[in-house]
């Protein structure tokens, strides 16, 4: 069973990130907050955290920014949902 769980989420990672950014992840991030803006409130807290922890963002469209608050979502999915 756990084995097929770490398929499926290897799986929507990809397609995830084919999509670009942690955008498509807020809708499923929604059902745990009240509203779209406490997510990304919520998202941009872990970011800034990250900051201060030495990641070097370029700018809000750096690949590397995406990848970062896409793997942040989806920790929050996973932990939350399974």
């Amino acid at each position: 069973m756990r084995e097929k769980n770490k398929k499926e989420v290897k799986e929507m990672r990809k397609g995830y990130r084919v999509l670009g950014g942690y955008r498509q992840c807020l809708p499923d991030m929604i059902k745990f907050f009240k509203t779209k803006e406490e997510a990304k409130k919520w998202l941009s807290q872990k970011v800034t955290s990250l900051r201060e922890a030495g990641y070097q963002f370029r700018k809000v469209n750096d690949q590397q920014y995406r990848e970062v608050t896409t793997a942040i979502a989806y920790e929050f999915y996973i932990s939350a949902t399974y």
